[in-house]
C-alpha cells in the first residue's frame, strides 16, 4: 500500500511540474507583459520555474525511496505555501520580497538537500550490490 502512495505521490509531482513548467509560466510571461522582465524575488517566484525545478528533485528522490516520504511531501508542502503567500501580496512588496525570498531559499534548500540524499542512496544502493556479487 505504502509503494502505490509512493508511485502516486510521483505521478501527481510529476503533474504538478508539468503544469507549473508548461502551463503557469508561459500564461505568466504573456499575462504579464506589462511587467518588465525582472530578476526580483517577487518575479521569479511567480514564474513558478524555481518550484518545479524543486520537484525535479523530489521526483527524483522519491523515486528511490521504498515507501512514501513525508519528509518529501513536507518540503513540497513548505515551499508551496511560501509561494502561495508570495503570489498573494505580489503587489505588496514588503510582504511579497519576504514571502518570496523565503519561498526561493525552500526551494533551493530542497534542491541541494534532495540531490545530496539522492545522490548519497544511489551509493549505498551500488555498495550493496558489489557486497551480493
Amino acid at each position: 500500500m505504502s509503494r502505490a502512495v509512493s508511485m502516486l505521490s510521483i505521478f501527481v509531482y510529476f503533474l504538478v511540474t508539468v503544469v507549473a513548467l508548461l502551463y503557469w509560466a508561459p500564461h505568466f510571461f504573456s499575462a504579464n507583459t506589462h511587467l518588465p522582465i525582472d530578476l526580483n524575488y517577487r518575479y521569479l517566484t511567480a514564474s513558478g520555474v524555481p518550484f518545479a525545478l524543486m520537484l525535479i528533485s523530489v521526483i527524483a528522490r522519491q523515486s528511490l525511496q521504498p515507501a512514501f516520504s513525508m519528509v518529501l511531501l513536507m518540503q513540497v508542502l513548505f515551499a508551496a505555501g511560501f509561494g502561495w503567500c508570495a503570489l498573494y501580496a505580489f503587489y505588496y512588496p514588503p510582504q511579497a520580497n519576504f514571502f518570496a525570498s523565503m519561498h526561493l531559499l525552500t526551494c533551493f534548500s530542497v534542491i541541494v538537500v534532495n540531490f545530496y540524499q539522492y545522490r548519497r542512496t544511489l551509493k549505498m544502493r551500488e555498495r550493496y550490490a558489489a557486497a551480493e556479487e
